[in-house]
């Protein structure tokens, strides 16, 4: 009976697997993308003066574009489906992007089985379509056009998220909401923080403007989050049942473990961000060691409800501490990056301009031989007989 139940779930999985596939406007839009890139190949072979992006420089991603990606877009448009690793890390705008969001997303829709599952799967796709959106700005890409598709795919992610939190409160799982919500906050949370520090280094205007509208999105999403965590709190503080004691004494285990884990990320990488940084998630962590001594006191008290949602609380705090040195340790290795990759451009570029000198040397060095060995010149001409006087141009020519 139990492996009955079991192959039809899995059968069910692998359908739904089955089912997923790119739209036809994400195959028309692949498709353009990828005869431009065939025409811009070509023209660049043919006149030969290939020059390296920064993109180009710093990730694998060119070469599977232009050389084997083809390839593979061509199977992707026949057979409708196919998942891509490299798609991960494509921002809106480039080649792989509807595939990351039209097959591989998906696919991590239907691998979300629980409701809980599903629910954290939609916070963590919201917070991917913030992230896209601040690496759009720290390369001055955020157009008006992009900055919009963002925010509509981040709205319908967070409308999802609230969604299910609703659907896990119905079946009774009120913890799990919490848990979700809470660490759906921290994340909104630090994704705020990472926003304004780009906003506050930013200085395109035009830039500043997108910016400014996601940081608006971002905080209204906080607030909408932090009434639904209000409401479910005060619900949770009331039950003093055993099942919510065990409940408790769980998240306190997990918020330990988590608040040991991330004081131990802080130490080991807090030579490689700024004082600032690490006495940020410092601080933060000095607030969810403190969550957690007074839920400590609460779990005493036999108050099981206000102990998990303090328990809770630590939980998130030490979650978003990890993220504020993960974002400034990214954010400085994206920088380095981006520096070499300037400083390589404009040695070739120098490189280049070196040859075309030297080149052009060479041709004026050319055409001066060749008017020393070409002379023009003009002889008087006298007539001992008639007593004539006059010129008469003599003009040698030489081939080399």
């Amino acid at each position: 009976m139990e492996n009955r139940e079991l192959n039809r779930k899995f059968d069910g999985l692998v359908n739904a697997l089955r089912s997923v596939s790119l739209t036809d406007a994400e195959k028309t839009y692949i498709k353009n993308m990828l005869l431009n890139s065939a025409d811009k190949v070509a023209a660049v072979r043919k006149s030969q003066e290939v020059r390296l992006t920064y993109e180009s420089q710093r990730s694998i991603l060119t070469n599977l574009i232009y050389k084997r990606m083809p390839i593979f877009l061509v199977i992707t448009m026949l057979f409708g489906g196919g998942v891509s690793f490299a798609a991960e890390n494509s921002l809106p705008g480039s080649l792989l992007y509807p595939i990351k969001v039209g097959v591989n997303e998906r696919v991590g829709e239907v691998l979300a089985l629980s409701t809980e599952a599903k629910a954290n799967y939609e916070a963590k796709i919201a917070v991917r379509r913030m992230k896209e959106a601040e690496k759009l700005a720290e390369k001055g890409e955020m157009s008006p056009e992009r900055a919009s598709e963002l925010k509509a795919k981040f709205e319908a992610r967070t409308e999802n998220v609230r969604a299910r939190l609703d659907q896990l409160e119905a079946k009774g799982s009120l913890e799990a909401a919490i848990a979700a919500n809470s660490d759906f906050q921290a994340l909104l949370r630090a994704r705020l923080a990472a926003m304004t520090d780009i906003a506050e280094r930013d200085g395109d205007e035009s830039n500043k403007v997108e910016i400014a509208k996601w940081l608006v999105q971002i905080n209204n999403e906080n607030g909408r989050s932090a009434t639904i965590q209000l409401r479910m709190e005060a619900k949770m503080r009331l039950d003093v049942s055993d099942e919510v004691q065990a409940r408790a004494e769980g998240k306190l285990r997990a918020a330990e473990n988590k608040i040991a884990e991330v004081a131990k990320f802080i130490a080991n990488n807090k030579a490689s961000v700024s004082a600032e940084a690490s006495a940020k998630a410092e601080a933060q962590l000095v607030l969810a060691n403190n969550n957690l001594a007074a839920g400590k006191v609460k779990l005493e008290a036999k108050a099981y409800g206000e102990a998990f949602v303090l328990f809770n609380k630590a939980f998130s705090i030490a979650m978003e501490a990890k993220e504020t040195i993960k974002d400034k340790k990214d954010r400085i290795r994206r920088e380095e990056l981006r520096i070499k990759a300037d400083i390589k451009v404009r040695g070739e570029n120098k490189m280049n301009n070196d040859e075309d000198a030297v080149d052009q040397k060479n041709s004026e060095d050319a055409d001066h031989r060749t008017s020393s060995v070409s002379g023009e010149g003009k002889a008087d001409v006298n007539s001992n007989n008639s007593g004539t006087k006059g010129n008469a141009e003599v003009r040698v020519k030489v081939g080399l």
